[in-house]
C-alpha cells in the first residue's frame, strides 16, 4: 500500500496496521522506511496514542543520514517538544502537528521543563544533540 493511500485510509477510519505491517516488511530502502515510519508515527501522535513515538524514533533513526542538517535539527526540535505530550493507548480527537506543539509548548512553561534538554538517567541533564 502506498504511503498516501494508507493517510487516507487512517483518516477514513480503517484499520491500517496490516496494510502498514505488509508495507514495511516489502521494502528495503532506508529512505522508505524512515517515511513509513514518520508517517505512521505522525499519524498516531496526531491522536496521541502512545506507541507513536516507537514509530517516531524508529523513522528519525534510519532519516537521521538522510536528512539535511536544517531538517534534522527541525525534526529532533519537534520531537524534543512533542516528548512533553501524555499519550494513552485510547486514541484522543485528532490534532494538526501545530496544535500538538503548541499544546506541549504550554506543557513545558506549566511543569518548567527547559527546551533542548532531556532527562535519559536519573540525575543527568544532557544540553547536547548527540544523546
Amino acid at each position: 500500500m502506498q504511503v498516501a493511500e494508507m493517510i487516507a485510509r487512517y483518516w477514513l477510519g480503517y484499520d491500517i496496521v496490516a496494510a502498514y505491517q505488509n508495507t514495511l516488511a516489502t521494502l528495503s530502502r532506508r529512505h522508505d522506511r524512515a517515511l513509513l515510519q514518520l508517517c505512521y508515527g505522525q499519524l498516531l501522535m496526531a491522536r496521541k496514542v502512545d506507541s507513536a513515538w516507537q514509530h517516531l524514533d524508529s523513522g528519525f533513526e534510519l532519516a537521521a543520514n538522510i536528512l539535511q542538517a536544517e531538517e534534522y535539527f527541525l525534526v529532533l526540535k519537534r520531537h524534543q517538544l512533542l516528548r512533553a505530550l501524555a499519550l494513552s493507548a485510547k486514541p484522543s480527537s485528532p490534532m494538526r502537528l501545530d496544535e500538538l506543539l503548541k499544546e506541549a509548548e504550554v506543557i513545558q512553561r506549566l511543569t518548567g521543563a527547559r527546551g533542548g534538554t532531556h532527562r535519559s538517567a536519573v540525575g543527568q541533564t544532557h544540553h547536547d544533540t548527540t544523546d
